[in-house]
């Protein structure tokens, strides 16, 4: 199998629906973000390796990263909103349930490696959502997504306090 077209030399490249953009395209750039996204979230699932159950959680939440990034190459392509919403309803249980006491506050991350790697995830979670709503202006977005990407950076934060 060859992995280069050489049809992208130029600054452009293929939607999953053949359309073709330029690399800049919001399109691109947000799928460029749930990608770089979904690549550090593989990170955290190794450094959790003694967290079967975030290791988990993590897992899926990449499965319905790649559906989303699916559906923004092709927005022909629907997404599992079954899915999404049971994923946002299991990370609000997380959130309600290791939620610190106190209000919400910065915190300056690091502590271990898991813990920074989650609060990078976090951030690159919230640039995916400006992405996303970006692109909600011309494509639109299925809500329980916007939810999903919106609550994971909710969950990742949490997520990290407990992991200190």
């Amino acid at each position: 199998m060859v992995v280069y077209t050489k049809r992208g030399d130029g600054g452009e490249t293929s939607l999953g629906n053949g359309l073709r953009v330029a690399k800049d395209d919001v399109r691109i750039e947000t799928n460029g973000e749930l990608d770089e996204l979904t690549s550090l979230l593989g990170i955290v699932t190794e450094y959790a390796a003694h967290d079967a159950v975030l290791q988990q959680q993590l897992m899926d939440v990449q499965q319905l990263l790649m559906q989303l990034m699916a559906h923004v190459a092709d927005d022909t392509r629907t997404v599992d909103n079954a899915a999404f919403e049971a994923k946002v309803r299991e990370m609000e249980r997380y959130i309600d349930a290791n939620s610190p006491r106190h209000a919400f506050c910065f915190v300056r991350p690091g502590g271990n490696l898991l813990t920074a790697h989650l609060h990078y995830a976090r951030a690159k979670t919230r640039t995916c959502e400006r992405r996303l709503w970006s692109l909600q202006r011309t494509q639109p977005i299925s809500s329980c997504c916007l939810q999903f990407i919106n609550r994971l950076s909710d969950f990742l934060y949490v997520a990290a306090l407990q992991a200190r």
